[in-house]
Parts: C-alpha cells; structure tokens; sequence
C-alpha cells in the first residue's frame, strides 16, 4: 500500500513537472518575441 501511494504521488509530481514546465515554455516564447520586436 504505501509503495503503491508513493508510486502514484511521484507519477502525479512527474506529471505536475512536466506540465509546468511547458506552460513556463509557452510564457517564456511570447517573452522572447517581445523582447526581439522590441530590439
């Protein structure tokens, strides 16, 4: 039982990462483009 709940919270924290991690990349491409506009 608690290696199954540890198995699911590190799946859930994986998948929590790699989410964040691509809306940082979707935030982080309009940045980039404005500042090159800006330039």
């Amino acid at each position: 039982m608690p290696s199954e709940m540890t198995t699911a919270s590190s799946a859930v924290m994986a998948l929590d990462k790699a989410l964040s991690d691509k809306w940082d990349n979707h935030r982080a491409q309009p940045k980039a483009e404005a500042q090159r506009a800006h330039v």
